[in-house]
């Protein structure tokens, strides 16, 4: 399995919900989430979700 399919999908971001796990205080805990099991993060759950509804408020305020 090609190793970038275990990269949490938003690491490119550079989201601020982000900034507490991408530290250099956290940098194990970091790549054990982002690089390996970022199904596992709450901020990825998080940031998920607050996607889910604006895709969902999108389809909604689209014109029929």
């Amino acid at each position: 399995m090609d190793r970038l399919t275990h990269l949490c999908p938003y690491l490119d971001r550079r989201d601020a919900r982000c900034s507490g796990l991408l530290t250099l205080m956290n940098l194990n805990e970091a790549f054990r989430l982002c690089a390996g099991n970022h199904e596992l993060c709450t901020v990825y759950h998080q940031i998920r979700a607050a996607d889910v509804l604006r895709e969902r408020g999108a389809l909604v305020a689209e014109p029929v």
